[in-house]
């Protein structure tokens, strides 16, 4: 769940994004390495982060809950029914038409299928328009533009802030957090949608930096080891007699290289043909 923070309380507003696996939640952030005048947001994917600026504050004549833009009614049952209970769920029902008008950039590095039309349904409920770009140069590049637009730590001056939001891999928080906002009290006051301690302790602790939750983990890739004991038991012999150690199950990268490379190439499964060791 998010919420833009706007120059005027009563103009205060919610933006929510569906509960989905497959796809981003978002949560917010103030940069404290900016003036007060900005707001910045953060999402991690796979993360996002979102930037705000005041520049979208409204005169307080002009906030009301009964606005009609572009045909988006928040009084129209039928619509908002249609519109705001997808995938079966009502979360964004009383978000119908709370946001018209109100536009986000969002950065990407991997292009995905699913976001168009996403976003299209957000755009139909909230009135919101989300506008994604993918980052030329894909992952490698991701990072650089991350830190050109966020800015760097312990540089208040650097950062661009072109775009509002961000899908991130961890490891590139380590180096602009200090521009993040702390999500801790908003995760406090929504943890009954966000159920941040649902989320495992490795991503959790992915996003953390000096104490706060600059981030929200959106997606995690885990790595484990597997080996056939068929094949260890087949060359056992054989690799002590040409390596002088008895062919154990590794218990480091470093070892599992070694034995790799040494089993590279020998017959594993009995066709008489050369076999590779290790596959990722």
């Amino acid at each position: 769940i998010l919420c833009r923070t706007t120059t005027h309380p009563s103009c205060c507003q919610t933006f929510s994004r569906q509960k989905k696996k497959s796809h981003p939640k978002m949560t917010s952030r103030t940069s404290g390495a900016t003036s007060s005048s900005v707001r910045r947001w953060s999402l991690f994917t796979a993360l996002i982060l979102l930037l705000s600026n005041s520049a979208y504050a409204q005169e307080p004549d002009q906030c009301t809950e009964n606005i009609v833009v572009g045909g988006c009614d928040p009084n129209d049952e039928e619509y908002c029914k249609q519109h705001c209970e997808l995938f079966g769920t009502t979360y964004l029902r009383d978000k119908c038409c709370k946001h018209v008008a109100i536009n986000t950039n969002l950065l990407a590095f991997e292009e995905a299928d699913l976001w168009k039309p996403r976003l299209a349904n957000f755009h139909k409920c909230t009135g919101a328009n989300i506008h994604i770009a993918y980052v030329e140069g894909g992952e490698d590049a991701m990072e650089d533009a991350l830190k050109f637009d966020v800015g760097v730590n312990g540089d208040p001056t650097s950062g661009q802030g072109i775009y509002d939001a961000y899908i991130v891999q961890a490891p590139w928080l380590t180096s602009v957090f200090e521009g993040l906002e702390s999500l801790s009290e908003r995760i406090k006051l929504n943890d009954n949608v966000i159920r941040f301690n649902d989320i495992n302790q490795a991503s959790r602790s992915a996003v953390s930096f000096d104490g706060q939750v600059r981030a929200l983990p959106l997606d995690a890739d885990y790595i484990a080891m597997g080996y056939r004991q068929d094949v260890f038991n087949k060359h056992a012999s054989r690799y002590l007699e040409e390596f002088g150690e008895e062919l154990t199950v590794p218990r480091t990268i470093e070892e599992m290289v070694i034995i790799s490379e040494r089993l590279n190439g020998w017959d594993h499964n009995g066709d008489g043909g050369a076999d590779c060791a290790s596959n990722d």
